[in-house]
């Protein structure tokens, strides 16, 4: 076939996929496919997982699971005429593509193998596809639970034919394409990679590193395309950001982080390529682009499908990029859940004021439900600035007192004999009832509105067990879980910057941090100073450094004679709020260490680091 045309168009479509909705899914790709053919597209790129969503774990053994993600498959199929496809799914090896009557396919157990596969697809068929060989196994990801390994040694090679002149694309599945034979690297022109790398803070410039390590070890002519999954799922959020790189590991383009992108790549065909053959020992298949559209243009344009905006600015600075992943994963998580009201605990504490207002970035004022308790212990300045900060932001404001139903609480303790005190110490009871009570409050308002309780607790507290089980530990979600709170306070300082104006109260991000559980109650009553208790966390539980390196490091902050008790302290704290970690809400990930799949550490054991 002669093709008036010496450059190929490929385009990433970065869409927002629900995992289980095939139909939804199967919407959005197909209008997709329509949106790039009127952009004369001649290969249309996915992510890894864009037919099923992601992570199916276990729904991968259900046999309806995989009969309606094939069914899904076969329908796409059918629309692709006109434009070459690329995209990630699964594949079964007892599917007999040749029937349609799926109801005659062999029954789905967990011994048939599935396998995490790129479909290539042209002309109303599966021209060529690739079983992952390299699986995941780590935290969230344990791909060989569900997984079979990819066969035989083989690649999969797409070459274009422009003309006569040929240009060879590897195509691959995360990190496969590490692997490829490098004696022929030198005959590749684009890498083709489909990812779903989950976004962690600076794991969008450590991919773009790596890639450009590579291009450089290899000293290879390559551009790498590579397209990113994208949406929030359970703990995981998954930012997109998709990009092309040139030879030199340059960023030539890149979509939106946190945000639904079609972004247009056209390459110029290397003259007089060598054409490839099939006894290489390479899967190879020949895609010849059909368009004859001779205008050379670099555009950035986004579909035109629901569910698109989320960022609320630019993602430039760390904490940006920190706020807008917290906002589009909550907004996922309601959106995907068909939640539609939040509720939380307001206080007049900054953790809170922090969820508020993500919350009503993310899922809007009128859908946010802030619920002050005030008790005894409870300033006149935190009850304003709950107020305050309510009516900021526009959100649906109530207060309720918790001081009656303390002291009944107190009456009960005083003077039933099951609640005996058998020490002077501070009545940790009556401190806990109030968190109780809130939490009690709390979900009542659920049951009875249907709206969703959003945890308000950081990852310093988390970490430390400073929160009451079955009190602020209540809700079905936990914005902050992976948040130390220094940056609680810097996010909040970010967004009054974005704001232009106080909308979070200064004198909530300025007051010492209290529970307020008694009299003039402040954390560092219990714990070491935020900044230094922080470094301690990350030193520890993300670091995996030893007693000995983090008493060095935590000096340098600090010279105080009690470091080493300190250390000591906040370590023996994490080890011994274990079992408060394994029954709490879920929350999202932004560290390379969450808690959760990411640290498996027993909820009992006598190791002593000390």
């Amino acid at each position: 076939m002669n093709i008036n045309k010496d450059f190929i168009r490929f385009a990433i479509s970065q869409l927002n996929f629900c995992l289980g909705d095939f139909e939804y899914n199967k919407k959005k790709i197909l209008e997709s496919i329509e949106y790039a053919k009127s952009k004369a597209v001649d290969i249309l790129i996915f992510s890894e997982y864009s037919i099923s969503g992601i992570l199916p774990k276990d729904l991968l053994f259900r046999k309806k699971f995989l009969e309606k993600n094939k069914k899904t498959l076969m329908d796409i199929v059918e629309n692709v005429f006109g434009i070459n496809v690329i995209i990630g799914g699964i594949d079964f090896d007892f599917f007999d593509e040749t029937k349609k009557n799926l109801q005659s396919q062999q029954k789905c157990s967990q011994n048939n193998k599935i396998y995490n596969t790129l479909f290539v697809i042209s002309d109303k068929k599966i021209i060529a596809k690739y079983n992952k060989k390299f699986l995941q196994n780590y935290g969230n990801f344990d791909e060989n639970k569900y997984f079979e390994i990819g066969n035989g040694e083989k690649n999969l090679i797409c070459q274009i034919n422009l003309d006569n002149n040929y240009s060879n694309c590897l195509l691959s599945i995360d990190g496969d394409f590490l692997h490829f034979d490098e004696k022929k690297l030198n005959d590749i022109d684009f890498i083709i990679n489909l990812s779903a790398e989950p976004y962690y803070i600076g794991s969008f410039d450590a991919k773009k590193e790596n890639f450009e390590n590579f291009l450089k070890s290899k000293k290879v002519d390559i551009k790498i395309i590579h397209s990113n999954f994208l949406g929030g799922q359970d703990t995981l959020i998954f930012g997109g950001g998709s990009f092309v790189i040139d030879t030199t590991g340059q960023l030539i383009m890149s979509a939106k982080k946190f945000d639904e992108d079609f972004v247009i790549f056209d390459s110029f065909v290397k003259k007089n390529k060598i054409k490839l053959e099939k006894n290489n020992k390479l899967d190879i298949c020949e895609i010849l682009a059909k368009n004859e559209n001779n205008i050379i243009e670099i555009e950035t344009e986004t579909v035109n499908t629901p569910h698109l905006k989320t960022s609320i600015c630019d993602n430039e600075s760390k904490n940006q990029e920190i706020y807008n992943a917290l906002v589009f994963c909550l907004k996922d998580y309601f959106y995907k859940n068909d939640f539609k009201k939040a509720i939380i605990g307001l206080s007049g504490g900054i953790d809170s004021a922090l969820v508020a207002t993500i919350s009503v970035d993310a899922i809007g004022k009128e859908n946010v439900y802030c619920i002050n308790m005030p008790s005894i212990y409870s300033t006149q300045g935190t009850k304003n600035d709950a107020k305050v900060l309510a009516k900021n932001l526009g959100v649906n404001f109530f207060e309720v007192p918790i001081e009656d139903l303390k002291n009944n609480y107190i009456k009960l303790f005083e003077t039933n004999p099951a609640f005996k005190k058998e020490n002077d110490k501070n009545d940790l009871a009556i401190e806990n009832i109030q968190a109780r009570i809130r939490g009690n409050i709390l979900m009542s308002i659920s049951n009875r509105n249907g709206g969703v309780v959003l945890s308000t607790g950081n990852k310093s507290e988390v970490a430390t067990g400073y929160c009451t089980l079955y009190g602020d530990t209540v809700g079905s979600f936990c914005i902050l879980q992976d948040v130390y709170k220094t940056k609680v306070f810097e996010l909040a300082k970010f967004r009054n910057e974005l704001a232009r104006f106080e909308l979070i109260p200064k004198s909530i991000i300025n007051r010492k941090p209290s529970a307020e559980l008694y009299e003039n109650q402040t954390d560092q009553d219990c714990l070491p100073e935020y900044e230094i208790l922080d470094k301690i966390l990350e030193l520890y539980i993300e670091n995996n450094e030893t007693l000995e390196n983090i008493i060095v490091s935590i000096r340098q902050i600090t010279n105080s004679e009690k470091m080493e008790k300190i250390v000591e302290k906040v370590i023996n704290l994490v080890k011994i709020s274990e079992h408060k970690r394994s029954q709490a809400h879920i929350g999202l990930k932004i560290t390379k260490k969450s808690f959760g799949t990411d640290r498996l550490v027993p909820v009992y054991h006598k190791f002593n680091e000390f």
